[in-house]
């Protein structure tokens, strides 16, 4: 029975264990004997070497000790989350200056060694640093980058945290350096200076003990964000950035609260209190050693690392790549990213897979930073949510986002490191296609983190024992190049999740609503389809705003996900969100050679990869001028490249329909009302292949 050293120190034996081994396990009263090893270890797996390398990360020597489970619950020292959180107390009034004449921005004051060198808040702002030393999300930022950034820390996902990293000989307060402040204020950001009252922000910096060597400066203002408004523009998504105090207001006079509805809240920040470290991303001791450890290889790898971290759904994945993404910003130009996952996509709408080229750095969910087109960027249209029904093609298009990443790699003359972001499909044919990604990117660096009481949702160890031995997807016909011959060396890092577990303690408090997946999907439409929008306040219903009108003649029509009748197309794409796509005339087909009417993709004959130029909501059709009106924020550059319009299992959310002012009924609903006649968006279907052209109202009896 062979053991796995895993990041932790903990054992965990292999699955491949004999039925008698197994067997007796279960028969036995007392519970086994398990090891606990007090030495870390990241694992290096070798194809030519059948050893496996095992790296110290400490100087300490291997200790090994048995004992029973009950004694290592026991004597297993439980993680204080809160000693990562060092200074992320209730945020004081003290730390903020906003004594302005026109209250356009504040200045916060983190000092190091006050306790008080941490931010973590909720909401969203533009950010500026004037003096000292950050870091945001593993990206770091200091006082020679005169730049604004936008961040967005919403209800529903994970906090940010401004952590002071400001730590080197300086000075006191002084004369000079305050000069130098206000000059910086006046230039580099353009702000009023003479709104200020110089005694008073002298006495702040003075109270707030500035010294050059710990302290470090924040500049805040109101982030004017449309796409964050549109979203809380209707009801089911409304605390995604509601505005709502994160501390407990027991602990604050009557007075303070003004003095915060007065300040911070105007500019769209929401401290929090320690009670809720669980929903930020903390960088702890073990993350620190995964992630030195990786950047240290990436300098002695002059092709570029290829990271992928692994994990089962809900473990925290999607927080760890954008932290990880941030931390490579910080020593690369540019990352290179490959979106594997269609149900959950970071610079995409779902059913979407590409390869991105990332500069800037990532400071909220994947709704804020949505982008289908730009230089260096390939995006294919799946169609599905998942590959569970094609996984062929699925995995043709992973290889044609790689080949993209190799041209560019081979065209520029400096380091690109690529992060991959697997699925969550931890078993059956998501570990068939996790094993055959894994032999196609041929990673350097395998990173698989394990929920640490829900193990259900974790992986198996993906060591090389596991890709000789794991079952993989049949090659066939144009898929055979996806075989190759087992050439991995990679190392296998495993991290523990920071995700809390359910009923801990750690849980928020007080308990906000969770979205789901498919949640996360509507508010990422609602975000792309935010631009089309000309006021950032004021919002009109889809059926007010101006489409753009195509003829027939221009498109062809394509169902991704099931077969449907020419007779049926135009009732399943109106009012429907669509794939935007440009092919080769060759693929399209006419209807009785009658160019006047839409054509339909030859599939009989060739095989045709979907690039996905973006998306667009058909509006309606005009069966009179035979014409269609799209509705898309893309540029009309984008829409005269589009001669293809693709229908997949991704749908237009229900508050198009439900939360729209409009003086007649939706079309294509059936609506269920509640006892309390109200509409349950969960009764609500608009599935376009099942419409009905009547609206149906029923009652719910009461159980």
């Amino acid at each position: 029975m062979s053991e796995y050293i895993d990041f932790y120190g903990s054992i965990t034996r292999n699955q491949n264990t004999s039925k008698s081994e197994s067997s007796n396990s279960s028969n036995s009263k007392k519970k086994p004997n398990q090891y606990k090893i007090y030495s870390t270890y990241i694992q290096n797996y070798d194809q030519n070497d059948s050893q496996v390398k095992k790296l110290k990360l400490n100087e300490q020597k291997e200790t090994r000790v048995e004992c029973s489970e009950e004694e290592m619950e026991q004597e297993e020292p439980k993680q204080d989350f809160s000693e990562s959180f060092i200074g992320l107390k209730t945020f004081q009034y003290e730390n903020v200056f906003t004594d302005f004449a026109n209250n356009d921005y504040l200045i916060i004051c983190l000092e190091k060694n006050s306790g008080k060198n941490n931010l973590l808040f909720k909401g969203r702002c533009s950010f500026a640093l004037l003096f000292g030393f950050v870091q945001i999300n593993g990206f770091e930022i200091n006082d020679h980058q005169s730049k604004w950034y936008q961040l967005y820390s919403p209800e529903t996902n994970s906090h940010l945290a401004i952590l002071n990293k400001q730590d080197m000989p300086g000075s006191e307060f002084n004369e000079l350096e305050y000069q130098n402040i206000l000059r910086k204020l006046r230039n580099n950001f353009n702000l009023n200076i003479e709104a200020i009252s110089n005694d008073k922000f002298r006495e702040f910096l003075v109270k707030n003990n500035f010294h050059t060597g710990t302290s470090s400066l924040l500049v805040i203002r109101p982030l004017k964000s449309q796409l964050c408004n549109y979203i809380c523009y209707f009801d089911n998504f409304q605390q995604v950035y509601q505005n709502s105090l994160g501390f407990n207001e027991n602990e604050i006079n009557r007075s303070d609260m003004n003095q915060f509805d007065c300040s911070l809240h105007k500019f769209g920040i929401f401290p929090v209190s320690e009670e809720f470290f669980n929903a930020v991303h903390i960088e702890n001791d073990n993350e620190r050693l995964v992630i030195e450890e990786v950047l240290l290889d990436s300098d002695k790898n002059t092709e570029g690392s290829v990271i992928m971290p692994c994990g089962g759904k809900d473990v925290g994945k999607s927080t760890f790549l954008r932290y990880l993404m941030n931390r490579l910003l910080n020593k690369y130009q540019h990352v290179a990213y490959i979106d594997c996952d269609p149900g959950q996509s970071e610079f995409t709408l779902a059913s979407c897979l590409s390869f991105n080229l990332i500069s800037e750095p990532l400071f909220g969910p994947p709704h804020t930073h949505l982008n289908h087109n730009g230089p260096n960027k390939k995006c294919y249209f799946l169609g599905h949510l998942s590959p569970n029904d094609i996984p062929g093609v699925y995995l043709h298009y992973l290889q044609k986002c790689f080949e993209e990443y190799l041209s560019l790699k081979s065209r520029s003359n400096k380091v690109i490191p690529l992060v991959i972001n697997t699925m969550g499909w931890n078993n059956g044919l998501g570990l068939c296609l996790l094993k055959e990604t894994m032999i196609m990117f041929k990673p350097s660096h395998v990173i698989q983190i394990n929920h640490p009481v829900e193990a259900n949702k974790n992986m198996p160890i993906l060591d090389y024992e596991w890709i000789k031995t794991a079952d993989g997807w049949p090659a066939k016909n144009r898929f055979q190049n996806l075989r190759t011959e087992l050439n991995l060396n990679y190392k296998l890092i495993t991290l523990k999740s920071n995700a809390p577990c359910k009923n801990s303690k750690f849980t928020r408090n007080p308990p906000q609503k969770s979205l789901s997946a498919k949640d996360h999907r509507n508010i990422a439409i609602l975000a792309y389809f935010a631009k089309l929008n000309e006021s950032d306040v004021y919002f009109k219903p889809i059926h007010h705003l101006r489409p753009y009108r195509i003829s027939w003649s221009k498109l062809a029509l394509h169902v991704i996900h099931s077969r449907v009748d020419y007779e049926q197309f135009f009732r399943v794409f109106n009012a429907s969100l669509v794939c935007l796509s440009s092919i080769d005339q060759k693929f399209i087909k006419r209807r009785h050679e009658n160019k006047e009417l839409p054509g339909y993709l030859n599939l009989f004959e060739y095989t045709v990869d979907i690039k996905c130029l973006g998306f667009g909501i058909v509006r309606g059709i005009n069966m009179e001028t035979k014409e269609f009106y799209i509705l898309t924020p893309e540029p009309i550059e984008i829409l005269n490249q589009v001669n293809l319009l693709c229908k997949g299992m991704l749908n237009l959310p229900m508050e198009f329909f439900c939360e729209q002012e409009s003086m007649t009924p939706s079309p294509y609903m059936s609506i269920a009302c509640s006892n309390q006649n109200r509409t349950s968006f969960d009764q609500i279907s608009n599935e376009p292949l099942q419409r009905k052209y009547l609206i149906h109202q029923t009652v719910n009896k009461k159980n």
